[in-house]
């Protein structure tokens, strides 16, 4: 193949995953200026004057850091592992956007300063401000699963399905393997894909698949989002359409590579704390399809390690 096809057929491979890109930031951002706004907390440990000098700073009593807030350790709030009974719960309200890592950099500096120890770190509470009265719960709910859920799924499906004839992409049926087997080889590699993970989070605590999320935190429609939604727009983008044409163009396992790198313009970062894992995970996946040319057995993988972020 002349080397500007190849090229052009490598391009073609990057649209589905930079749309999928594109429509997570883009609705993800409307949700955002449309609900509530977020807090970004960490708990931490130290002396009781390490925590009351961290929290002469952080409480927003005292005027220092806007939307702050302290809270001891009690029944209704209690320590996450790896955190003691003594630890405090030290947050910044009020956040939008781009502003939570930022806010929970500040926390960690701050603790730092103060001498203490931070025990549980990237911890975030969406949409944490009151549903406005004059908007039902329902209507709320509907509105987060439009912006957070269905509308990029629908962009990312209608891109897929609209041109798969056309480019001889691979449909669920494609794998001619029994679904019971597809699933089982989704399960084999998620299980020591998750054990990894936590491996990697026992070495470095930011990273890992050690998410802090509750459902609770985030609510239903986010978190059927990120176990359900999310992985088949992952799927279809990264490992159907990528791989698949990727592949035509410049051979299988760099086509692999390339899936696993592709997941950082979806979580559109450069932090390898963040990306690593998702690479990890990416890669893994890729090699998976490439074997057994299943949907299926992706999507298996992918939505069990989407639902083990709610493990504790």
């Amino acid at each position: 193949m002349p080397l500007h096809r190849r090229f052009a057929l490598l391009m073609l491979a990057l649209c589905l995953p930079l749309l999928h890109a594109a429509a997570m930031r883009g609705f993800m951002l409307a949700d955002l200026h449309t609900a509530g706004a977020d807090r970004a907390l960490v708990w931490v440990e130290g002396t009781p004057a390490q925590l009351d000098a961290l929290a002469a700073v952080v409480d927003a009593r005292h005027g220092r850091v806007p939307a702050g807030r302290v809270r001891r350790a009690t029944d209704d709030v209690r320590p996450p592992k790896p955190c003691g009974p003594d630890a405090r719960e030290y947050s910044i309200g009020a956040l939008h956007g781009d502003q939570n890592h930022p806010a929970r950099e500040l926390l960690e500096m701050l603790a730092a300063e103060a001498g203490a120890t931070v025990c549980r770190s990237r911890m975030f509470v969406f949409n944490e401000l009151d549903v406005p009265r004059a908007r039902s719960l329902g209507e709320t709910v509907a509105a987060m699963a439009m912006q957070s859920l269905l509308l990029p799924a629908g962009f990312v499906i209608a891109g897929y399905w609209a041109f798969a004839r056309q480019l001889s992409l691979p449909g669920p049926k494609a794998s001619p393997l029994p679904l019971s087997r597809q699933l089982a080889l989704g399960l084999a590699v998620a299980l020591p894909a998750w054990a990894l993970l936590k491996l990697l989070g026992l070495v470095a605590p930011d990273s890992g698949i050690d998410s802090g999320y509750t459902v609770a935190a985030i609510g239903w429609p986010i978190a059927i989002s990120i176990v359900l939604l999310e992985p088949l727009m992952q799927e279809l983008a990264l490992r159907l359409w990528l791989v698949t044409l990727a592949e035509r163009a410049i051979g299988t396992w760099p086509a692999v590579a390339l899936s696993g790198l592709a997941i950082m313009p979806i979580h559109y970062t450069l932090d390898w704390q963040t990306t690593l894992p998702s690479a990890i995970v990416g890669s893994a996946i890729a090699v998976l399809f490439v074997r057994t040319r299943s949907l299926w057995a992706c999507l298996a993988a992918n939505s069990l390690l989407a639902l083990a972020l709610f493990l504790p």
